[in-house]
């Protein structure tokens, strides 16, 4: 049975993890599974602000880009490793936009630039900062006829930033997927941001413009007080209601940060040599015949802090026996 690389039979390719094409087809699935709403003859796609929605956005602030992290300030806290434990608290500004224009060379079927890698792995982190530096954060529903002149402004400077190989080498609204991937990344990167600047003035602390805006300088005051009364609207509960049942459906809380697993699967490679290297016993042993259930699981669990010891939440532990270990594996190879 073939839990790993994709088909052999393509000669003279890079063989792929079956998580890769496992993304790949995530990826095409949400595309396809975007909500609409139908007002007269306008479609539009619906953007749903959850509570859910900040993971990824909060490590493209935390990381930030190859070459270009600003270091200037320093975070309130810091991020979390894979192994569940916590980094080094770090400070830092929201990242800054590039200024100088990288090529990619590869795209996958998602629409999402793969090659050179050591451009794609802040591609993400670069497309929410572009959001961040143009549209305010008061925008709604970003991707709707409306806003059309956003999602334009947005490709222009994205191609700005970047050349992408032909035939997507283009700011055209539709017929480009890597455009389409973009502005879809872009619409949740607003649902992020809006989630954490919601934290910032809403929660415990209830920053005040004037605290908010050493770490989100992109809020003006006018912006801030319009954006505080509609986070205290009934219709903003009622949106925050239904983003927190549909977060209570998941399973377990992944801990891959803004990489994926395909920034984790080193991290692994390096605590499973650690292990072998210190004679300890490898608490993920009992998965390594099948990679797909390794990594679901590694994804999930988290080293208690006091006794070293993996902990896996009960539910993760039961899916993960009931479906993830039967799924088959044949649909992951082609």
């Amino acid at each position: 049975m073939s839990t790993g690389a994709g088909p052999a039979s393509q000669s003279g390719k890079k063989r792929k993890e079956f998580w890769e094409y496992s993304q790949e087809e995530v990826e095409e699935h949400e595309e396809e599974q975007v909500p609409r709403i139908t007002q007269g003859e306008d479609e539009y796609e619906e953007e749903i602000e959850s509570e859910s929605d900040s993971s990824d956005d909060d490590m493209e602030e935390e990381e930030g880009t190859e070459g270009e992290r600003n270091t200037a300030g320093e975070d309130d806290a810091g991020g979390s490793n894979t192994d569940g434990s916590q980094s080094r608290k770090r400070n830092r500004k929201p990242t800054k936009v590039g200024t100088i224009r990288q090529e990619f060379t590869a795209v996958t079927t998602a629409g999402v630039p793969s090659e050179p890698e050591r451009f794609a792995e802040g591609y993400g982190r670069q497309v929410a900062a572009i959001l961040r530096n143009t549209v305010p954060i008061t925008t709604i529903n970003l991707r709707s006829r409306d806003n059309n002149h956003y999602c334009q402004l947005l490709l222009n400077k994205l191609h700005g930033r970047y050349k992408f190989p032909d035939p997507y080498n283009n700011t055209h609204l539709r017929g480009n997927k890597v455009n389409k991937w973009a502005l879809r990344k872009m619409s949740k990167a607003l649902s992020s941001w809006k989630t954490r600047v919601k934290k910032a003035i809403m929660g415990e602390n209830k920053k005040s413009w004037e605290e908010l805006r050493e770490k989100e300088p992109m809020i003006d005051e006018a912006t801030y007080n319009l954006f505080k009364a509609r986070c205290e609207s009934e219709a903003a509960k009622a949106a925050s209601a239904k983003g927190k049942a549909m977060r209570s459906q998941l399973i377990g809380n992944h801990r891959l940060g803004a990489g994926g697993y395909r920034s984790s699967k080193p991290k692994w490679d390096k605590e499973d040599a650690e292990y072998a290297a210190a004679g300890q016993p490898n608490p993920y042993e009992k998965y390594k015949g099948d990679q797909q259930t390794e990594f679901f699981v590694r994804a999930r669990s988290k080293k208690d802090k006091e006794t070293a010891n993996i902990v896996i939440d009960p539910k993760v532990q039961e899916f993960t026996t009931a479906v993830v270990s039967s799924l088959p594996r044949d649909c992951l190879v082609d």
